[in-house]
């Protein structure tokens, strides 16, 4: 026997819970259409009017339309190794499959099957997180579970001379238009030892680290964020809580 089906798979895991970039367990449903060709050991007999038996002249060969309906459980063991299980079932358009048209229902066979799969190739190296050569934006290799796109690009405006005294300093790491990104998922994203806090400006969100009344230990921090990979931190200082001029480095 010899079938050719056309199948749609639908993840019914991504469907009922969001899609997880470390799941393990997928159930799927499959459904398509194909056609099925067989020959059989059993002689078709066919009566004349004197009803002698004489052999079928299609040699016995039959074909025959195929619904294939299944469901099926997909386990990922490891980035190598995988392993399935899937049951189906194909309703056919022919009462001869077992060769007998006993009744008016068509044919049916079922198909239970297990599997393993293996993933040839290399593995993929673990990515260092690194920032590009735009300012303020984050890079994010491809099995990160929810990437970040290139934040917005702000000025810097030149520091103005300004005494110390009556200033808070804080460092700015990045700044995103219509991306929300909670300052949790940036700190625990880069490594970031200190709280991160985002400031909300419009549609702008900048997130910042760190808050002193020291330009020193701004300084400090800053030079600790560019080790991490955060190229482009740079210091912000507020006076009476208003954002006032920035600092580059």
């Amino acid at each position: 026997m010899l079938e050719s089906d056309f199948n749609i798979l639908i993840n019914f895991s991504n469907l009922i819970s969001p899609y997880k970039s470390t799941r393990k367990v997928f159930v799927y449903g499959t459904i398509g259409l194909g056609y099925a060709g067989w020959y059989t050991k059993l002689l078709n007999k066919v009566y004349d009017a004197n009803t002698i038996e004489t052999d079928n002249p299609l040699n016995n060969f039959h074909s025959s339309l195929s619904i294939p309906v299944g469901l099926g459980v997909f386990y990922r063991i490891s980035d190598r190794f995988n392993a399935s299980l899937e049951y189906t079932f194909h309703l056919m358009s022919s009462k001869l499959l077992d060769q007998l048209a006993a009744n008016n229902r068509n044919d049916r066979y079922d198909i239970l099957s297990f599997g393993i799969s293996i993933n040839l190739g290399k593995p993929r190296k673990k990515t260092i997180i690194k920032v590009n050569d735009y300012p303020y934006s984050l890079y994010t290799p491809e099995s990160t579970s929810q990437p970040i796109t290139p934040p917005v690009m702000e000025p810097r405006p030149e520091s103005p001379v300004i005494t110390p005294q009556g200033f808070t300093y804080s460092v700015q790491i990045f700044a995103f238009i219509s991306h929300k990104y909670s300052p949790e998922y940036i700190r625990k994203r880069y490594h970031i030892p200190q709280p991160v806090r985002v400031e909300n400006d419009g549609r702008v969100e900048r997130f910042l680290v760190g808050k002193s009344l020291d330009l020193q230990k701004a300084k400090e921090i800053q030079a600790q964020l560019i080790r991490l990979g955060i190229r482009d931190a740079f210091i912000v200082a507020y006076k009476n809580g208003v954002r006032h001029h920035t600092m580059t480095p």
